[in-house]
């Protein structure tokens, strides 16, 4: 799956609750580049907050930080970096 498969940064569902009243739990998210690893937040205060490993065929690769805001229904960035491979 390409960063393209993921794509959106807004949640599934549009930030509305089902019919039923409970709200979906699927969102999604585009990362400008393909990835290469994830790992969620093991903060109790941040629950829906990820790391971001990019796949880059270069020295210089990305690890983004993004966090779902529940108000609005979408993942949005948080802080992007550099890291060096290897």
């Amino acid at each position: 799956m390409d960063a393209k498969d993921s794509v959106n940064g807004t949640s599934a569902n549009g930030g509305e609750e089902a019919k039923d009243g409970s709200k979906k739990d699927i969102y999604t998210y585009e990362s400008n580049w393909l990835l290469y690893g994830m790992s969620f937040s093991v903060r109790q205060d941040k629950p829906y907050r990820l790391a971001l490993g990019s796949f880059i065929e270069d020295h210089n690769n990305k690890v983004e930080i993004i966090q779902l805001d529940e108000n609005k229904g979408q993942f949005e960035n948080v802080v992007t970096f550099d890291h060096n491979y290897p």
